[in-house]
């Protein structure tokens, strides 16, 4: 990802399907040492190589989208809201079920000539208690 300058990638299962996504704040961010203290792995017995892109991913059925025939109708103004209700970089847009497209805060802001303030609210009670566990 830092090779080619990407912060977002579709992560496919082993049939090429569409099985989630991955963005750099996932893989440098907390989620890895997340994984680390889980059930499932213990520091004893894991390292940080053993992390797989499957223990930090976003699974597809979580992802939060815009649906296309909203977009089509958006103001520039209503996506720019969006990237700070979502807390997200980035933004999938689908059209029956498929992924139509994505928007980048980056290219927006670049663009725009702006910067956005998007900060990640807690969504659960368990996100609320991982960030009180810090």
């Amino acid at each position: 990802m830092k090779a080619v300058g990407v912060r977002f990638l579709f992560v496919l299962d082993s049939e090429n399907r569409l099985a989630g996504l991955v963005t750099s704040t996932d893989i440098q961010g907390e989620k890895p040492l997340r994984y680390l203290q889980s059930v499932d792995c213990t520091l004893a017995s894991c390292s940080r190589e053993d992390v797989l892109v499957r223990h930090v991913m976003i699974p597809f059925e979580q992802w939060e989208v815009s649906d296309y025939s909203d977009v089509e109708r958006a103001r520039v103004s209503h996506v720019v809201e969006s990237f700070r209700v979502a807390g997200r970089r980035h933004l999938v847009v689908t059209e029956n079920g498929m992924v139509r497209g994505i928007f980048s805060a980056t290219r927006v802001e670049q663009a725009l000539g702006i910067q956005m303030d998007i900060v990640r609210t807690a969504r659960s009670f368990a996100e609320i208690e991982s960030a009180l566990m810090r």
